[in-house]
């Protein structure tokens, strides 16, 4: 496997900045204010990475197409109730403070799937899931919407894919190091 390393914490800043449209409410209220911004922005599919948002989401309002969990919750063992919600289960390996290139293939055939064939699918992440916003925003569509927790800023981040959400995953990804 290959692997992106972050090369120090003086990156790790930029990483922890609210990108995208930040929200904070507390579920059920941020999930109605996500929904809200899918319907305003017409997407056609919904991205989620982590346990507690996927949860939220699928608990309050809809199945996305692609989740991403790790079976954890600030750093803490997770049980993520929602295997069954979904047509496809996808492990991968991603170490902590890593990008696995791997994902970013992995984030490319799912997204050709759920345009394809509309399934749902939940992408287990052995390891953090967290840095899978970048692959997820490079390899997905313009109508798309990608929901993250920022633990560091206590809010539900919203991420509506464009070009300068993709320019800005690319910087970012310009940090790290094979």
């Amino acid at each position: 496997m290959k692997y992106l390393l972050l090369p120090s914490d003086k990156v790790r800043k930029y990483l922890r900045f609210r990108y995208g449209i930040s929200i904070f409410e507390k579920p059920p209220k941020s999930i109605k204010i996500l929904k809200h911004i899918y319907e305003s922005y017409q997407c056609k599919y919904l991205i989620t990475i982590g346990d507690y948002v996927t949860s939220n989401v699928i608990k309050y309002w809809k199945i996305p197409e692609i989740a991403i969990i790790d079976f954890k919750q600030l750093r803490k063992d997770y049980e993520f109730v929602y295997l069954h919600n979904f047509n496809y289960i996808i492990q991968v390996f991603n170490e902590a403070g890593t990008l696995n290139l791997e994902c970013f293939e992995i984030l490319k055939q799912c997204f050709q799937l759920i345009s394809k064939y509309s399934v749902k699918i939940l992408v287990i992440v052995v390891g953090e899931e967290d840095l899978l916003a970048i692959p997820a925003i490079l390899q997905s569509s313009e109508k798309t919407l990608i929901a993250y927790g920022n633990y560091y800023e206590n809010c539900l981040q919203v991420i509506p894919v464009n070009k300068d959400y993709r320019l800005c995953a690319l910087k970012l990804l310009s940090f790290f190091k094979p």
